[in-house]
């Protein structure tokens, strides 16, 4: 049997509060896949996180940025990809081990929301983060 995939993709610019449009998107969808409130809060979350880190980290906030948000949904999944073709080379470790008084808290929180995060960069071609939220028959986080 052929599984069912839906793809959205959402091109904004890398500028603070556009952050909003996919993290929306992104909220809808997975309400009318029939996602707990909850997890389409923590996703939004999670969404916005990822776009703003791209904004700050990718594009260091320069002006003409663009990110690209992908939103899949199949029978097992809801997957949110977040793309920027920034800069690259993000320090996982860092992102890792910081403290409570530091900023760079994105990648931390996004990890906690969602079910899975991949991370893929490179120096000078931009960095993509791949989140995942599982679907079950109760539709909540399997921990």
């Amino acid at each position: 049997m052929k599984e069912n995939i839906t793809t959205t993709k959402l091109t904004i610019p890398g500028e603070f509060g556009y952050e909003r449009i996919p993290a929306l998107a992104s909220s809808h969808i997975a309400q009318l896949i029939g996602l707990p409130q909850k997890r389409v809060k923590d996703l939004e979350v999670a969404i916005s996180e990822a776009c703003i880190n791209a904004f700050e980290h990718g594009y260091q906030n320069k002006p003409g940025s663009e990110v690209v948000v992908t939103i899949t949904v199949s029978d097992l999944a809801l997957t949110v990809d977040v793309r920027d073709f920034g800069v690259g080379g993000v320090c996982l470790y860092k992102a890792n081990k910081m403290n409570a008084w530091s900023r760079g808290w994105g990648l931390h929180l996004i990890r906690k929301l969602v079910d899975d995060v991949t991370v893929e960069s490179a120096p000078g071609k931009g960095t993509q983060i791949s989140m995942i939220i599982y679907r079950n028959d109760k539709g909540e986080r399997d921990v």
